[in-house]
């Protein structure tokens, strides 16, 4: 009985041995081709997020709402800057900025700011002179 006892972790030791030895080793070639598979199927996701998941245009989508404001003539979008026009500028206009900062902030993860101006002003960007009031949004919050 002690003999068994004693060769009962031997036998196992041998058993876990030989199953170790049927895995494969990964070779060079291996690294490469997995390499290889990884860089081609991140180069897809790139070109798709140019197309239709862009920051820019999921930032349009979300905001689409705007469009029913009287007081909002137009707004633009640029990576993830939002203009907007106001005419005649409303109370309220800081609370709009605020609740499109949020809404596009939600949307891509991802810091965004908003811009208020007069309805003159399309085509305006940051350094191009006066602007009513700007609003940024990050990790779901108003800065």
């Amino acid at each position: 009985m002690k003999k068994i006892l004693l060769m009962l972790p031997l036998l196992f030791w041998l058993g876990c041995d030989s199953g170790r030895e049927s895995k494969k080793i990964k070779t060079t070639q291996d690294y490469i081709n997995d390499f290889e598979k990884y860089s081609s199927s991140s180069k897809k996701s790139s070109s798709t997020s140019s197309n239709g998941n862009s920051k820019e245009s999921k930032i349009k989508k979300e905001l689409t709402y705007l469009n029913d404001i009287t007081e909002i003539a137009w707004y633009e979008v640029d990576d993830n800057d939002v203009f907007i026009g106001f005419s005649p500028i409303p109370n309220d206009w800081k609370t709009i900025l605020k609740g499109a900062a949020l809404r596009a902030n939600k949307k891509i993860n991802f810091g965004v700011h908003v811009w208020a101006l007069n309805s003159n002003q399309k085509g305006w960007r940051p350094g191009d002179g006066r602007y009513i009031g700007e609003v940024t949004a990050r990790y779901g919050k108003i800065e």
